[in-house]
């Protein structure tokens, strides 16, 4: 006998989740938030927002998992430079992730649309 009605199978109660697709490269920063968002203890609540149904968090780790969402996107960004320019980066600035956690990010690909940043301060690298 295969399939049917088992008691006690299936997921158990608790907060409601979704189904959501998350590109590769950021699989360990959405990991990060929802560990974060675990070890808080935050309330979830439901709220309207023009008909559509979505969910607030509230607590003191909003923050904190912006900030890894952040650093994640800044690392990615700093990852993609051209090999030249990444080289100078690290030695004038830093490694990446320390260089991300401060607030650099690049933007563009490369050539004249490239521009490397701190978000946090406005300073422009000029490699």
């Amino acid at each position: 006998m295969r399939g049917g009605f088992r008691p006690g199978a299936g997921r158990k109660p608790g907060e409601p989740t979704v189904r959501l697709r998350v590109p590769l490269g950021a699989v360990p920063a959405v990991q990060a938030v929802i560990e974060a968002h675990k070890n808080s203890g935050a309330s979830i609540k439901p709220r309207e927002t023009a008909g559509v149904s979505d969910f607030q968090e509230t607590g003191p780790q909003i923050e904190q998992s912006q900030t890894a969402l952040d650093v994640s996107r800044r690392l990615k960004s700093l990852e993609r430079l051209p090999s030249s320019l990444a080289k100078k980066f690290r030695v004038q600035v830093g490694k990446f992730k320390e260089a991300a956690l401060r607030g650099w990010v690049a933007s563009g690909r490369s050539g004249k649309n490239l521009k490397v940043f701190n978000e946090k301060t406005g300073e422009v690298w000029n490699g």
